[in-house]
């Protein structure tokens, strides 16, 4: 449920990191599809590091410092 607020009361778009999680996102929380993008890969740390600062990293990514983000951390584990 507060998967649900938060999702169409925060949010302008979502990502998810397979297609079966965007079906999950799309079929559950009865989300837009135009809303979410999926993206497979993970994240470098390395190249976290190389944006430097906050207002730069936030420029890079195209977000305005009035603009919240949430963001979430996984691992899979085998």
């Amino acid at each position: 449920m507060l998967d649900s607020f938060s999702g169409h009361f925060c949010n302008t778009k979502f990502i998810a990191v397979s297609n079966f999680v965007r079906k999950s996102i799309i079929e559950r929380l009865h989300f837009r599809t135009d809303k979410i993008k999926v993206i497979y890969n993970y994240i470098d740390l390395g190249e976290v590091d190389s944006f430097g600062s906050r207002v730069a990293m936030r420029d890079k990514l195209g977000l305005a410092e009035s603009d919240i983000v949430l963001i979430t951390i996984g691992k899979y584990q085998n």
